[in-house]
Formats: C-alpha cells, structure tokens, sequence
C-alpha cells in the first residue's frame, strides 16, 4: 500500500501540495492496521481473476470457519468481491448445471474468503457461466450484495426513514415501486436470507417485509 500512496503523492503540482497530502496521510498510515490474516493475496487473486475471465473450471483447496478442516472442491469461478475488509471468490459448485437443474432458480452462488484457499489449480477446461441465461454480470453483482450462499430471494417492503439511499446503497438491485405518503414501496433480490435478517434490523424504518 505504501509505494502507490508514495506513488500519488508524487504527482502533486507542487512541493507544497505534496507536503500537504503526506501531511494527511501520516495519521492515516500511522495508524492503519492490517487484517489478522496476514496472507499476500495479490497473486491469488490474480490467477483466480484470471479463471474468471476464461471460464476455467478450478479446484480450491479451502480452510473451513466452523472446524478449521480443508475441504478440497471442483468450482466454476464468476467473480471476486471485496465484502466487509476481506475479498471473496464467488463460484458455482461444478456439479451445478443450470441448464439441466430442473430448477434453476434453486442454483445460487457459494462464497470463498480468498486469503482462506490454501491451495488452488486452475484447470484447462472450460464451463458456462450458470447465471448467463438469466442477467448480465452486473445485474449478477447487484444481487450478491451480503456474502451469504442461498437461494435468490425477492422481497417487497415499506420503507418509512428519512435516508432512503442508505436502504438502495445497501440492495443495488432495489426499486422503488412506488412513492406516497407513507414512505417508499420498494422490491430487491439477493441471494441467501441476509436481506432479510438486514431489513428487520432496520427497526421500525422498514414495514410490511414479505418475500414474493
């Protein structure tokens, strides 16, 4: 991190400007701290972008939370995203084929923390990407909004507050349906149960929650 914030600072106009930037940086660098996991993910998250772009199938070698096993898997990699301080490999289980799943709807993404793949192979083939059929990669992205595996939901409710783009910064893929005097009806999908758990701890800013 420090050469590009050194790297920056250099392209001040001036002296003065410079001094004035490391000037606000130095509290800032003073007193960053590191995640815990101390792992170099630059290079992981290289090749793991790479598969990505070329729809190769790769096989991860993953540290799990609850019992501190390795679980070695075959997945269709389809994105990384940086959720909460940590970057996380999203992928589809290899034996998940939505096109012969009788339900596709049922076929919902899986989260890896990168810095907990201890080992990964990316493979000569190739797959197709599951959610092609059904939306473009950045309505993909707007529906993985919380690092939770489950299937899609979609959720209608009444939001009441004063901030509504905290509700819309928070569910990219939320629209207003419709506006009155008792605030904003409002529809958004994401994956995994989280929105919902999310929405009712939003307190009494958020009303009528149903899925649909």
């Amino acid at each position: 991190m420090l050469p590009i914030l050194y790297s920056l600072t250099a392209l001040c106009d001036t002296d003065s400007g410079a001094a004035d930037v490391k000037d606000m940086l130095g509290n800032e660098i003073q007193n960053y701290t590191e995640l815990r996991h101390g792992q170099k993910l630059l290079d992981r998250i290289w090749d793991l972008e790479q598969a990505v772009k070329a729809h190769k199938y790769t096989e991860v070698t993953y540290k799990t939370q609850q019992d501190h096993g390795r679980v070695t898997e075959k997945i269709k990699p389809v994105g990384i995203v940086l959720r909460d301080f940590y970057f996380y490999l999203v992928a589809y289980g290899a034996e998940e084929d939505s096109e012969k799943n009788s339900d596709p709807e049922d076929v919902f993404p899986v989260f890896y923390r990168v810095d907990k793949i201890q080992e990964y192979t990316v493979m000569e083939e190739y797959f197709c990407v599951p959610y092609a059929g059904r939306y473009e990669e950045s309505e993909f992205r707007k529906r993985i909004p919380f690092v939770q595996s489950g299937a899609l939901r979609k959720v209608e409710f009444q939001y009441v507050g004063k901030v509504l783009e905290s509700v819309l910064d928070r569910l990219p893929s939320a629209t207003v349906i419709q506006k009155d005097q008792d605030g904003y009806l409002i529809e958004a999908e994401a994956f995994g149960p989280r929105i919902e758990r999310w929405l009712k701890g939003q307190g009494d800013n958020v009303k009528n929650l149903r899925v649909i």
